[in-house]
């Protein structure tokens, strides 16, 4: 772990030794001897090239105002699990989370927001993008000039920013739309204000990066190199952008064309990848401790203490410490099927109201921690008594008014009060994303077909319980429709929390069927006899979701509209 941890090692370092720097990566003016030192030395402009990496989404937490390379701590970190029916804000005492539920995303508003206060995923993002843009852009049009040695691989480099120029574009695309394509690094004598290309115009230019990238990148690097782009890297991102691009957000006239060309990406990724990259034989631990075999690209972390504690986890007062932001929702919960592969609304499952979490998929027991679940020494407790006087260990704070569950699938069980740090790694890609991701298209292009069935079934055999029995394949006879909403289930489960399920509601273009009106979630009683009452019930208002049509685009950032001279275009809807 220690030679896979370096590589990351030497980029934070790298960043960090120029962040006094403040035009280091910002503009040109000034600067001009630092550039011609780095590009006239090998081993800085190698480095540079490194630094692209910083800005990726590299972690649970979507985004944060900290430049790259900083620490992240609670006040400045927002989490797009608030944003989708996942999760919900522990105490919704954040200003930012309530805002997020109300749909209220513009930076100015009626309480001026600020600084770290304001919505980092919305006008973050953009900023974090354009800056990534802005290194790899500038080492592509530098890479000539470099003096390279034989200890350098400047083809390999010049991948890595087609990958990450790519990357960065998308992210953008996946969040506006259509955005200003730069087609090469400001000076400070250039004209910045210039007019939003079209999603298809940077559609194009992303797939164009992408195939200059994937013959100069490797199959895979040693351990000392964990982590860097690769060519399954790039069949990966390939294929999450064509899939965006077919769903209904972008391609509202259903052209089955776009949904064949996904779906031919997804399988190009498995056809020439499965073997690389397959399928864990289990779904246990699948973030944690040991990196994966079916990891497309990890950024692996090295043992993590407080700072997982405050962005990712909420720490149940009892185990951890009243710290973290998240808390799965019930609408999220009762999305897991029973272990017989039923739907709990099925009057055929088997599900038991007041027996809520017997016999369900074993990704449920995986992800979530529930009520009377097993964890270290004692079984979480998440109730409180009929008198209200007296509540479970893990209901004593007000951190736990959001609900009843916290996240397993990133708290290893070491990392409790008193315990050890421990490895959460965030995969960028998995191959069970591509799996899916053809499963959709495939469904979209041509219907419901045995490779449809064979992908989906695919995830759910390793889907096995401590007994070691998988969840049942889909039923035979499902419409597209039927399995369409299957296959959006099964991605709501498999990639739980793993930064996805908003940008799937925003591409499919369901928001507004389901996320308005209150969240849901489980009240708890501990009756005199000792069992539980379980009650699913509407949380207070502040916890409501907001959503209309226009929320499936995120407003560009205030502060580029009007520094733009209005030639820069806001999003339907969010104009003021």
């Amino acid at each position: 772990m220690k030679n896979i941890i370096l590589f990351f090692g030497v980029i934070a370092l790298s960043i960090l030794s120029n962040s006094c720097k403040k035009d280091f990566l910002q503009r040109d003016a000034g600067v001009a001897i630092d550039m011609e030192k780095i590009f006239s030395d090998p081993i800085l402009a190698a480095k540079f090239g490194d630094e692209s990496y910083n800005y990726l989404w590299n972690d649970f937490v979507t985004i944060n105002v900290n430049p790259p390379g900083n620490a992240v701590s609670s006040g400045n970190t927002r989490v797009n699990w608030y944003f989708s029916d996942e999760c919900l804000e522990a105490r919704n005492n954040q200003l930012q989370a309530l805002y997020i539920m109300r749909g209220i995303y513009l930076e100015d508003n009626t309480l001026n927001l600020t600084g770290s206060d304001k919505y980092t995923e919305i006008a973050g993002s953009w900023q974090r993008a354009y800056q990534g843009i802005r290194n790899t852009s500038r080492m592509l049009e530098e890479m000539d000039k470099v003096p390279w040695t034989t200890e350098q691989s400047p083809d390999r480099i010049k991948g890595e920013q087609y990958f990450i120029r790519a990357f960065m574009y998308f992210e953008l695309i996946k969040r506006y739309g259509g955005v200003i394509i730069y087609p090469k690094v400001l000076n400070v004598t250039d004209n910045a204000d210039l007019p939003r290309n079209t999603y298809k115009e940077c559609l194009d230019y992303i797939l164009s990066d992408l195939t200059k990238a994937e013959p100069l990148l490797p199959l895979e690097y040693d351990p000392n190199a964990y982590g860097r782009a690769t060519k399954g890297a790039v069949k990966a991102l390939r294929s999450r952008v064509l899939l965006y691009a077919a769903s209904l957000r972008d391609n509202p006239t259903g052209d089955k064309a776009k949904w064949a060309l996904a779906s031919a990406a997804a399988k190009d990724m498995i056809d020439n990848m499965k073997d690389r990259y397959p399928l864990e034989p289990t779904t246990t631990n699948i973030l944690k401790y040991a990196l994966k075999k079916e990891f497309i690209l990890c950024m692996p972390k090295a043992q993590r203490g407080d700072e997982l504690n405050f962005v990712v986890i909420p720490n149940t007062p009892g185990r951890g410490g009243s710290f973290g932001n998240a808390m799965p929702s019930q609408t999220h919960v009762n999305m897991y099927e029973m272990e017989n592969g039923k739907p709990i609304t099925d009057p055929a499952s088997g599900y038991n109201p007041q027996k809520p979490y017997l016999g369900r998929d074993p990704r449920f027991y995986e992800n979530i921690l529930y009520n009377g679940a097993p964890w270290g020494s004692r079984p979480i407790e998440t109730w409180k008594s009929e008198d209200g006087s007296t509540s479970g260990l893990d209901m004593t704070s007000g951190i736990a008014f959001a609900g009843s569950y916290y996240i397993r699938k990133l708290w290893p069980v070491e990392r409790q009060v008193g315990g050890s740090n421990q490895f959460v790694h965030f995969p960028v890609f998995r191959m069970a994303e591509i799996w899916l991701n053809y499963a959709e298209a495939q469904n979209e292009a041509v219907g419901p077909d045995a490779s449809v069935y064979d992908a989906v079934n695919q995830i759910r055999r390793r889907a096995k319980s401590a007994a070691g029995v998988a969840m049942p394949d889909l039923p035979a006879g499902l419409t597209q429709v039927q399995m369409r909403d299957r296959i959006r289930n099964e991605r709501a489960i498999e990639l739980a929390f793993e930064n996805g399920r908003w940008f799937d509601i925003m591409r499919w273009g369901i928001g507004k069927d389901i996320l308005n009106g209150p969240a849901r979630q489980m009240k708890i009683t501990k009756k005199t006899d000792g069992t539980f009452k379980y009650e699913e019930f509407d949380m207070p208002s502040g916890f409501t979701h907001t959503f209309i049509e226009k929320q499936n685009y995120y407003p560009i950032p205030l502060g580029e509209i009007q520094k733009s001279k209005g030639i820069l275009k806001q999003n339907p809807g969010w104009e003021i």
